[in-house]
Formats: structure tokens, C-alpha cells, sequence
């Protein structure tokens, strides 16, 4: 009686196989600049089926552990580009973002501002200056500049918009700003963005573009002056009805009252 020949398992390749594919295609997508971060799924599931690969090639299941390693070893460096492409962005954004103290680097550098005549320019370096000061002040891209003054703060204002009114318990206050264009180039700012009044408890209250009331003609939230151009408007905050503002802060400069 002759018996049956043992029957030999198939090699199970198909994960060896798999990860090298997946690992290639990880390498490739992953090379490419800033788009390399698209690959890092590939690469996570590339190291996911070459790892059991391997395991079955060491365990005598599957032929193809060359294939296995070469997976793996792709996956790893694909997910390195990804990390290295992580690293470049976030340096590029760091040196592209404005330095705090920098802003106005090129402002003019004045000694002595608080014993100067009210309207005499003085550098926005200055701590704190006083009602009727100008600071000179450069834009957000550094090529435009500024003389920037807080000529008047008022209290308290009334809402004209039924509509928009401040909240119960608030009350409008405004300080009226004077820029003109004082550089070769375009000034360019939002009269709103950055700002804010402080009360004497210490809290800034940032400005409410939305506010209208009966003073005269409102700084334009759009700031774009040609050289030697001149704007003048009032800017409003809401502030609590006991409140009262000790200073006025535009841009990095600062108005105490």
C-alpha cells in the first residue's frame, strides 16, 4: 500500500511582497517637497505589513524576506523625509514670522521723549508717551512709516446703531487717531487689529469695529496712505460703565493718559 506524498505548504509572501510595494511608493511620494507629508500614511502602513513579513520569513512561513526587509527599510526612510519635511516648514515659518522687538527696528531712535514738546515725533520704542504725542510707527511689511497720534479720548459715547450697542453693563469709549504717511513708501495697516485700551484695573479691551456713534467721521479700518498722505478718525472700545481707560495702545505704541 503505497501512502500519499506530504503536501507542502505554500509560502505565505503576500505580506513581504505587499510591504515592498507599499514601501516604494512611500520613498517616491515622500521625496517629493512639502507634498512628501501626503506619504506618511503609506510609510505607517508600509512598516505594518513589512514587520509581520519579516516575522513570517523567521518563521519559516514565507520565502521572501529580502522583500520584507526592503520594505521596512524604505518605510523607515520615508517616514525620516516626512519628519525632515516637518522640521523645514516649521524653520520657515519661524525666520518668515515677525520678530517680537523688531517691528519697528528702523524707527527712530529718540532719547529724552517724555521731555520733548507735545507732537514731537518720538521712536515707538517708547514705553508709554502722552496724549497729543506722535510715535512714528512702521507698517506690517517694514517698507511703509507713520507718525502716528492719540489727540483725544473720550470717556464715554453714545450708540447710534440700535443694533449694535454695547453690552449690558458696558459702555463706549473712543480715542481719536491721527496717521500721516511720513516714509517713501505706501503705510498700510487695519486700524482695529492690535488696537486696545487699558482701564486702570490693568485690562486691555481690544477695539469694536462695529460700534457707531455720533463722533465725527470713524478711522478707516483700512489703512493705505501714500506718502505725506494724511487720516484721521476715532477708533471705539467697550469697556465696563464703571471703567476708566488709562491708556491707548496702537500698533506697539502706547498713549497714557
Amino acid at each position: 500500500m503505497t501512502t500519499a506524498p506530504a503536501r507542502i505548504a505554500a509560502p505565505e509572501n503576500g505580506l513581504g511582497t505587499a510591504a515592498l510595494i507599499v514601501g516604494i511608493l512611500a520613498a517616491v511620494i515622500c521625496a517629493v517637497p512639502v507634498l512628501g507629508l501626503l506619504g506618511a500614511p503609506l510609510a505607517l502602513i508600509g512598516l505594518g505589513l513589512s514587520i509581520p513579513g519579516l516575522m513570517r520569513a523567521n518563521a519559516g512561513r514565507a520565502t521572501n524576506r529580502g522583500s520584507a526587509i526592503a520594505g521596512l527599510v524604505l518605510s523607515i526612510l520615508a517616514l525620516l523625509a516626512c519628519l525632515l519635511w516637518v522640521v523645514v516648514g516649521v524653520v520657515a515659518a519661524s525666520d518668515s514670522s515677525p520678530q517680537t522687538g523688531t517691528t519697528n527696528s528702523s524707527a527712530e531712535d529718540v532719547t529724552g521723549a517724555k521731555d520733548q514738546p507735545a507732537g514731537a515725533d518720538v521712536s515707538s520704542s517708547d514705553k508709554t508717551v502722552a496724549v497729543g504725542k506722535a510715535v512714528v510707527i512702521d507698517d506690517f511689511g517694514g517698507r511703509g512709516r507713520a507718525s502716528v497720534t492719540v489727540t483725544d479720548v473720550k470717556s464715554s459715547v453714545t450708540s447710534t446703531n440700535e443694533f449694535v450697542t454695547p453690552d449690558a453693563g458696558n459702555k463706549y469709549v473712543a480715542a481719536r487717531v491721527t496717521i500721516k504717511n511720513v516714509g517713501k513708501e505706501t503705510y498700510e495697516n487695519v486700524s482695529w487689529f492690535g488696537a486696545k485700551v487699558y482701564t486702570a484695573q490693568g485690562q486691555a479691551y481690544d477695539a469694536d469695529p462695529l460700534g457707531e456713534t455720533a463722533l465725527d467721521e470713524a478711522l478707516p479700518m483700512n489703512i493705505d496712505l501714500k506718502p505725506g498722505g494724511t487720516v484721521a478718525g476715532w477708533i471705539l472700545f467697550e469697556i465696563p460703565a464703571k471703567g476708566k481707560v488709562s491708556s491707548v495702545v496702537f500698533d506697539d505704541a502706547e498713549w497714557g493718559l
